[in-house]
């Protein structure tokens, strides 16, 4: 079974979907994780690696190869456009400040930057995958499930969706 994680920046996509793998027993690949370390190789910040067509369109083809895999969860914000046929295609938001304040946490950086990063690094990217591929990675269509993780920890909504993928009530 493929199971994809898209979201906003600071939602938990990384987290949420790195506890469900582990828990399932599944592989697991983060795309923004292959991204920072391409970009790292590039000398490049997130920001201008997004200016990178070419770039961004090798991650993606690494997701794209997944379609066949089976057992695999996938961490991208393209997932559930580019893995269609996956059987969970979950999508994880919350509002801005609660996520420039998990990225303020995680990055210690002051609340300010991480609110104007966060800000700025969601609409880079919604205008890099418009321009790319025509999509816009937060039309709830593209999920089967949608979730707002305000208030739950990344543990909590990973049980809360780990109980969804196992059919428990």
């Amino acid at each position: 079974m493929i199971i994809t994680f898209s979201g906003l920046p600071g939602a938990g996509k990384t987290s949420v979907s790195r506890i469900v793998a582990k828990k399932l027993d599944y592989s697991f690949f983060s795309a923004g994780e292959y991204a920072r370390r391409i970009a790292k190789e590039k000398n490049l910040s997130l920001i201008d690696f997004l200016g990178h067509k070419e770039l961004v369109k090798n991650v993606d083809k690494k997701v794209k190869s997944f379609k066949s895999k089976k057992n695999i969860v996938v961490d991208s914000r393209l997932s559930a456009y580019l893995l269609p046929k996956a059987k969970f295609r979950i999508f994880l938001k919350a509002p801005l400040r609660v996520r420039a304040r998990r990225i303020h946490s995680r990055q210690s950086i002051g609340l300010i930057t991480a609110l104007r990063m966060t800000r700025k690094r969601q609409v880079e990217e919604v205008k890099v995958y418009k321009r790319v591929y025509g999509i816009d990675y937060r039309n709830p269509k593209l999920y089967n499930i949608v979730l707002n993780t305000k208030g739950h920890s990344a543990k909590q909504t990973a049980d809360a969706l780990l109980k969804i993928i196992r059919g428990e009530k």
